[in-house]
């Protein structure tokens, strides 16, 4: 009756299974993000140290070959202090100051994963990525910019939000490492976006942030589906399972239904039903 149940399943759950995302915190004493500021051809820039999160899904968490982008969040841990100075030979012109409170870049809410990217050698590249930015920009300009904000229809000392600004879009580079144990999977991810000051005027100035930030966390764990480790996957082991069995999204599960948690997904569906079956070595 078992098996007369598991080609039924199999039948109409197939074998496709999806990778389980997890979730990387970022090292902020490890990961910096820049933001410049440019303004008639001149610029400024000033960084933060990060903290926040990727959430990330491998194909294999053993040996992987794909890295897919779920959601993430990269907060600037302090504020962004900016000045520019234009000069006409040596006598100042006009001048514009801007403080960055709350800073960070985001996954829009709603947006689709970003991936698979091909993982080779440790490296990936995702390119147009959603972002947001988030967080106030207060600046104060004087003379010659001021006089082009004006002529821009833009106030000279302002606070803006950058969540007016919509989602952008930008390139993301990254490597990915699993260590040698399998303890940890070490993210590092390159966000880079750039974005006008105005939209309307885009040559007046952009603000560009980039940077570097690091994390890692232990992947999805997989069991092997031998509930009572005699060497080979069985009708015994299926008994086990389906004892566990908690169907899709009804996990956690407890230490002693791990092994039948071939997906690392920390729950017992249909997916890890379609692994274990292919799995069955001993007597039937």
């Amino acid at each position: 009756m078992r098996s007369i149940l598991a080609f039924l399943i199999l039948a109409v759950f197939g074998t496709e299974l999806a990778a389980t995302p997890f979730t990387i915190p970022i090292n902020q004493n490890n990961s910096s993000i820049s933001v410049e500021l440019c303004v008639l051809d001149e610029c400024d820039s000033d960084s933060s140290n990060v903290s926040g999160f990727a959430v990330a899904a491998l194909d294999d968490p053993e040996a992987p070959t794909q890295v897919t982008l779920h959601d993430f969040n990269f907060a600037l841990t302090s504020s962004i202090d900016l000045s520019i100075t234009i000069f006409l030979g040596p006598i100042p012109i006009g001048s514009i100051d801007i403080t960055g409170s709350g800073l960070s870049i985001s996954h829009p809410d709603g947006f689709p994963a970003v991936g698979p990217a091909p993982l080779v050698n440790g490296m990936f590249s995702l390119t147009e990525v959603p972002a947001d930015l988030l967080g106030t920009i207060e600046y104060s300009a004087t003379g010659t910019i001021c006089v082009a904000l004006d002529g821009a229809g833009l106030p000279c000392d302002d606070l803006i939000n950058l969540a007016d600004f919509g989602t952008q879009a930008g390139d993301m580079a990254g490597t990915l490492m699993i260590n040698p144990n399998n303890d940890f999977a070490q993210l590092k991810l390159d966000p880079s976006i750039s974005t006008p000051l105005d939209p309307m005027n885009p040559d007046f100035g952009t603000i560009t942030v980039a940077g570097s930030v690091k994390g890692s966390a232990l992947p999805p764990v997989k069991g092997d589906g031998d509930y009572d480790q005699d060497g080979d996957v069985d009708l015994l082991d299926l008994a086990e399972f389906y004892t566990c069995f908690t169907g899709d999204g009804g996990g956690p599960i407890d230490s002693a239904c791990k092994p039948g948690d071939l997906d690392g997904s920390t729950d017992l569906d249909e997916g890890d039903f379609a692994l274990l079956h292919s799995l069955i070595s001993g007597p039937l």
